[in-house]
């Protein structure tokens, strides 16, 4: 099921006041938890080739899912590992995200920024367009 005609289809499942652009926004969310969410606790080591790989590989994974226009995912930190045991897991300080989803008439860039300030993943809309 594709385009318009699956838009149709879930519609009913939202308010009828709903706009396509509150649903970009919603969508944008969505992109965002699942990208933040599903990363964490992931065996990671820094190293440039396997940030690079496990990048590409999990942005191609989550462009998969509906209303998605573009992923971009930066993996930053972890230890290099030295022993059977010197590897990191992944934390919400090492994930730079940026999901751009679109809906209707509307696109949203979304993205994800630890903020050491906050100790916390923000995440955030960087910008709304009306195409």
């Amino acid at each position: 099921m594709k385009g318009f005609h699956a838009e149709r289809l879930v519609r009913k499942f939202f308010p009828p006041d709903f706009t396509d652009r509150e649903r970009a926004i919603f969508e944008a969310g969505i992109a965002m938890g699942s990208i933040l969410h599903s990363l964490i606790g992931i065996p990671y080591a820094s190293r440039p080739q396997l940030k690079h790989l496990l990048s590409k590989a999990l942005e191609q994974s989550f462009l998969l899912q509906p209303y998605r226009r573009r992923v971009k995912i930066r993996l930053t930190g972890g230890r290099r590992r030295s022993h059977p045991y010197g590897y990191d897991v992944l934390k919400p300080e090492n994930i730079i995200a940026e999901a751009v989803t679109s809906y209707g008439e509307y696109e949203v860039t979304a993205k994800i920024s630890y903020i050491p300030q906050l100790k916390y993943p923000l995440i955030h809309v960087a910008r709304i367009r009306h195409r």
